[in-house]
């Protein structure tokens, strides 16, 4: 019988971090693309900056965070809450 290699669950590495970071700049992208086209027109100059702002920097911290608890609760297999085993 081979003996059970290890799960990495609960445990980040440097790549998930780098990955995560990667992922919120590209929900930043789609939230400002988002912001200047709902409003009326697509006029850069009269766009609420503040209030597209304030949506990307939420959307980014949550994508960020989502992705590294995914990634926490992943094994090495990307399972959520596997054991590791294929």
């Amino acid at each position: 019988m081979e003996p059970n290699k290890p799960s990495y669950l609960f445990t980040l590495g440097k790549s998930d971090v780098a990955k995560g970071l990667i992922t919120a700049i590209f929900a930043a992208i789609l939230t400002v693309l988002y912001g200047l086209t709902s409003q009326t027109g697509f006029n850069v100059f009269e766009a609420h900056w503040g209030d597209i702002f304030n949506q990307v920097v939420n959307v980014s911290v949550t994508t960020f965070m989502a992705y590294l608890f995914k990634n926490f609760i992943s094994d090495r297999n990307g399972v959520v809450l596997g054991d590791g085993q294929k």
